[in-house]
């Protein structure tokens, strides 16, 4: 049996990601894993791990100067998130105590 047409194993799994209807919650998984990359390692450290649901990704800052700063970067940050996930899966970004 000779093959044709070559695939990596990176495309063939993220195909089989998105052909079993789990591509959603795969570029969640990449979103919040983006979270230290977009702000910093630094800055990733002074907060909780993010989450999502419904679109939203909530990001616990026990420091309210630093809880007010990413407030006004907030959309400047969802599309550096979305960027690096690959998908526009971040449309808000809250920022808790």
């Amino acid at each position: 049996m000779e093959r044709t047409d070559a695939q990596s194993i990176g495309d063939l799994l993220r195909q089989a990601v998105e052909d079993s209807q789990g591509a959603f919650g795969f570029y969640e998984i990449s979103a919040i894993n983006a979270w230290p990359r977009v702000v910093g390692e630094a800055l990733a450290a002074k907060t909780l791990r993010p989450f999502i649901r419904n679109g939203v990704m909530t990001i616990r800052v026990p420091a309210a100067p630093l809880r007010q700063e990413l407030n006004m970067m907030r959309s400047a940050l969802a599309r550096a998130i979305n960027e690096e996930a690959g998908k526009d899966v971040v449309r808000e970004l809250r920022f808790q105590a």
